[in-house]
């Protein structure tokens, strides 16, 4: 598993490396939104199985559903 998400990040990274600096800098969030949007889709919008998916509390992720406009 841990191989997998490596080969993943290396991809990911080269295609970071050829956007620009200002596109560079949403990166990260623009990730995890992406990530909670994906995991919310494959557990039917259950926050609960979300949260446990991605190892964060539910609080953290209602949070972060907020910051990126999810509920």
């Amino acid at each position: 598993f841990e191989g997998s998400i490596n080969n993943l990040i290396d991809k990911l990274l080269e295609e970071i490396l050829s956007v620009t600096e200002e596109q560079r800098e949403n990166v990260f969030p623009t990730i995890e939104k992406l990530l909670i949007e994906k995991v919310l889709k494959k557990t039917g919008g259950n926050q609960v199985k979300t949260s446990k998916m991605l190892g964060i509390s539910r609080n953290t992720l209602r949070k972060r559903m907020e910051r990126y406009g999810l509920m």
